[in-house]
């Protein structure tokens, strides 16, 4: 399910605000990406002239495999993020800015996907004590 937001009242004049709060069950099996929670999203968009501009808040739980005992485990995901929107995709002197749909709605799906994809552990724990055995082994050495 898309979270789809319109964000027509906002094209009316620059310095326009619209505040939003969802929550949605979503999947992203095409990056193995399993959430255990509904994803909320909280936030802003504000119309600051040649962009829509997005902070918010997500959080959510993704289900991942511990690096060091391979146990899967719930990992609980809370963080903020800003992005920018306009008709194009693209504005002079910025890498990359995401597009309005044609029918003046932003679906923050897949900026959500990116973001999770980002903050989430490069070496996950399952708990602070995985990790003992190991120091203990090299202290032996």
């Amino acid at each position: 399910m898309p979270i789809k937001i319109d964000i027509t009242p906002l094209l009316n004049g620059v310095g326009g605000t619209l505040k939003i709060e969802e929550e949605e069950t979503v999947s992203y099996p095409e990056d193995n990406l399993i959430l255990t929670s509904p994803v909320r999203v909280t936030g802003k968009f504000v119309n600051a002239g040649e962009v829509i501009v997005f902070a918010g808040k997500v959080k959510t739980t993704v289900l991942i495999n511990c690096a060091h005992c391979l146990k899967e485990f719930e990992y609980p995901l809370e963080f903020e993020f800003e992005e920018e929107y306009n008709r194009e995709g693209k504005l002079e002197g910025k890498d990359f800015v995401f597009s309005i749909d044609p029918d003046n709605t932003i679906d923050l799906l897949e900026i959500i996907r990116q973001n999770i994809l980002t903050e989430l552990p490069i070496r996950p724990l399952c708990s602070e004590k995985c990790l003992e055995p190991e120091v203990k082994e090299k202290d032996k050495e």
